[in-house]
C-alpha cells in the first residue's frame, strides 16, 4: 500500500493503523535492531578483510625470507638477509593489526 493510497483512507481507520503501529512498537526498537544488526555484520565483515589481508601480507613476507634460506639454514643474497631480519624482527615484536597506528 502506497502512502497515497494511505492517506486516502478515512481518518478512523488511518488512526486505527497508526495505533496499531505504536502498540506493535512503540518505541520503533524492531526496525532499530534490524539496521544494528546490519551495520555489526558490515563491520564484523570489514575487519575480517582487513585480518585476511594482514594475514596474507605477512605471510608473503616470510616466503621471501624463506626463500632466501639455504639447507643449512643460512641467508644467501643481501636482499634476502634483509627479508629474513625483518621476518624474524617482526615475530618477536608486537605486530599492530589494521587500523593501529604502527610505532616506528
Amino acid at each position: 500500500m502506497t502512502p497515497e493510497e494511505v492517506n486516502a483512507l478515512p481518518e478512523k481507520v488511518r488512526q486505527y493503523i497508526s495505533d496499531l503501529a505504536t502498540i506493535s512498537d512503540p518505541a520503533g526498537m524492531v526496525q532499530e535492531i534490524a539496521g544494528l544488526k546490519d551495520q555489526v555484520a558490515e563491520l564484523v565483515e570489514t575487519r575480517a578483510t582487513a585480518l585476511r589481508e594482514h594475514a596474507n601480507k605477512k605471510l608473503e613476507e616470510a616466503a621471501i625470507a624463506v626463500s632466501g634460506l639455504r639447507e643449512d639454514g643460512s641467508v644467501h643474497g643481501p636482499w634476502n638477509r634483509i627479508y629474513a631480519a625483518r621476518i624474524v624482527r617482526s615475530l618477536k615484536e608486537p605486530t599492530p593489526t589494521p587500523g593501529q597506528k604502527e610505532e616506528t
